[in-house]
């Protein structure tokens, strides 16, 4: 990797460390919520009850994945770590990051436009409605396109395994449960960043008559076995694309 790449790597990587933080810190109560909603026991999709609730978006630990991934690049190229190189350029790493994001992305446009009114983070009664916008637009777009690019330009090293997978599966149920857990008992609120963490709010989105908890639940399993199947075909997909373009390279 020439010098000015992973120089660029270091300002991403610290660019998306400073979103991270920014968001967080920078939380605002959301009180025009509460009362625009009065009695409202249930809600998902834009933050409306902690600072700390930003933790249960799956862009938050991209985005965090991202920075840690770049961070080190950059700090294994210009300070010559061979044992941090060999993580960072791991193809197992390389597709994680890389397929993490272009889910991000794609689900991330796909809830925008299922909304029936997109806002890509211009909320028109929040104080940072533009702040917000163009984070939004920085962590779902600007990032994976870096990332792509940087992907393409590092020589990876080892093989994705099915090992690799199983841990990668095993860390998305964790992260199912512990957003599943939070969402129930730590907000004034039931809060889920997504519908597919509640049943009922999966079914309402689907506009499905009649909701039963049973059928609820179901669907629930279903969606999300369907999207980790999903999951691991995109990781053998990017894993594919990443040899042809080390295949492209010795050419």
């Amino acid at each position: 990797m020439k010098k000015g790449w992973y120089y660029a790597c270091l300002v991403f990587g610290l660019a998306a460390a400073w979103l991270v933080v920014d968001h967080i810190a920078g939380f605002l109560p959301h009180e025009y919520f509460f009362r625009a909603n009065p009695g409202i026991e249930k809600y998902s999709g834009v933050n409306v009850v902690s600072r700390w609730a930003d933790l249960s978006f799956f862009t938050y630990h991209t985005v965090i994945l991202f920075s840690l991934w770049t961070v080190g690049l950059f700090l294994s190229f210009a300070i010559r770590i061979p044992r941090l190189r060999s993580i960072c350029t791991h193809e197992a790493t390389v597709t994680l990051v890389l397929t993490n994001y272009i889910l991000t992305a794609v689900l991330a446009t796909a809830f925008e436009l299922a909304g029936g009114n997109p806002t890509f983070g211009l909320y028109a009664n929040h104080n940072a409605a533009w702040h917000n916008f163009g984070t939004n637009i920085l962590a779902h777009y600007v990032f994976p396109v870096f990332a792509l690019t940087v992907a393409s330009r590092i020589r990876t090293v080892g093989r994705l395994t099915k090992t690799h997978v199983h841990y990668f599966l095993a860390y998305l149920l964790l992260y199912f449960v512990a957003v599943r857990l939070t969402g129930m008992l730590c907000y004034r609120i039931e809060w889920y960043p997504y519908p597919i963490f509640d049943p009922e709010l999966l079914w309402q989105m689907l506009g499905l008559p009649a909701y039963t908890p049973a059928l609820g639940w179901i669907l629930l399993v279903c969606v999300n076995a369907l999207l980790a199947f999903a999951y691991v075909g995109l990781l053998y997909a990017v894993r594919a694309y990443s040899r042809a373009l080390a295949r492209r390279a010795e050419t």
